[in-house]
């Protein structure tokens, strides 16, 4: 299994599904979030000054822990995302339809980044930042600064 860096933009075919799956480590199993996608990334070639579409190819995308976590309550079908990861195709034998018995393959992409891209987005609802809680330690620290202000 060779994998590859990869860097592209595609549609979500359809929901994504947030699972939770036991994964072993040294310190025995632990349950991690996984984010599974079905990803069409269009192929795309220069013709002029425009850009022809020549095909493209669905992929399945997966991304771990926190970021799938986060990620899941945004992403929907149709979105448009740009998706960089390890790119990594796996031989199979298809087992249905018009192609029963022939080797396909299935590429995959473990994603380290998936960001939305803002194509056909309404609008955008920023949370607030905390406020700081930084404190000088000696209230003279304060006031002496305030002294220091032209007025």
């Amino acid at each position: 299994m060779k994998k590859n860096i990869f860097v592209d933009e595609g549609n979500l075919g359809a929901d994504p599904m947030l699972k939770i799956v036991p994964v072993k480590t040294p310190n025995g199993v632990e349950q991690r979030s996984v984010l599974e996608l079905q990803v069409r990334f269009d192929v795309s070639k220069k013709k002029g000054n425009s850009y022809e579409d020549i095909g493209g190819f669905w992929a399945k995308v997966e991304q771990w822990g926190k970021r799938a976590e986060f990620n899941h309550a945004f992403l929907k079908k149709g979105c448009r995302v740009l998706v960089v990861g390890k790119l990594s195709q796996h031989p199979y034998i298809v087992q249905k339809g018009e192609r029963q018995g022939q080797a396909a393959t299935a590429t995959e992409i473990e994603a380290s980044n998936i960001a939305l891209v803002l194509l056909g987005v309404e609008a955008i609802t920023f949370q607030e930042k905390s406020p700081r809680t930084d404190e000088p330690a000696d209230d003279d620290e304060a006031d002496s600064f305030d002294d220091d202000l032209p007025i």
